[in-house]
């Protein structure tokens, strides 16, 4: 009995720790310049939009995939005012993420894909992570393959100037107006300063 009860702090003490929850993180597909939003593919038509999953079960991924929380991703076709039965283009809402560890130069890294589907399309965006971890950043490869007509077609960007960041870390196009007027401020500022130095 004394046995036990000694044991009964310690149980209130692990009872009491906060629980790790998930961590919902969402990401937004723009270009390297981060002033373009989403990809573009090279025979034409873009990829845009945001998705999101719980980032920390990411470890898990390996035993199966991991279901995205939200979905917002839309493809446009390669010409413009195609016919969508017969032209890429589709609207992304459901997807997965999973991974395949592997080795680059004799390092460890993770082969992450965020698969988005649609009713006969499916959108792959590639990365390459740290082990056990999904941070976003560089998607060295989106493949879409989409039944085109009668037959499955497929067209990939692989040019590597597209990322999936994080919201927060996308300056807003208002910031970048006020960088731009402060700059020109400073400048002007500076012009004065030398005007009235030379005058006196």
């Amino acid at each position: 009995m004394f046995k036990r009860l000694w044991m009964a702090p310690l149980a209130f003490l692990l009872l009491s720790l906060p629980l790790r929850g998930a961590t919902i993180t969402s990401f937004v597909i723009i270009n390297s310049n981060l002033t373009t939003f989403g990809g573009t593919f090279p025979g034409g038509g873009t990829y845009s939009g945001t998705f999101s999953f719980d980032t920390s079960a990411i470890p898990l991924s390996s035993a199966g995939a991991l279901n995205l929380t939200s979905v917002n991703v839309v493809t446009t076709p390669q010409h413009v005012g195609a016919n969508p039965l017969t032209d890429f283009g589709a609207t992304y809402t459901l997807g997965q993420v999973f991974k395949v560890q592997t080795t680059i130069f004799n390092q460890p890294v993770d082969f992450v894909v965020v698969r988005l589907s649609s009713v006969g399309s499916a959108l792959d965006l590639n990365f390459l992570e740290a082990p056990n971890s999904f941070v976003g950043g560089q998607i060295f490869s989106a493949i879409e393959t989409s039944l085109v007509g009668s037959v499955i077609g497929q067209r990939m960007d692989r040019s590597g100037v597209t990322l999936a960041l994080d919201p927060a870390l996308v300056p807003e196009p208002a910031s970048w107006t006020f960088c731009l007027a402060g700059g020109l401020a400073i400048a002007v500022a500076k012009t004065r300063s030398r005007r009235t130095r030379r005058r006196l």
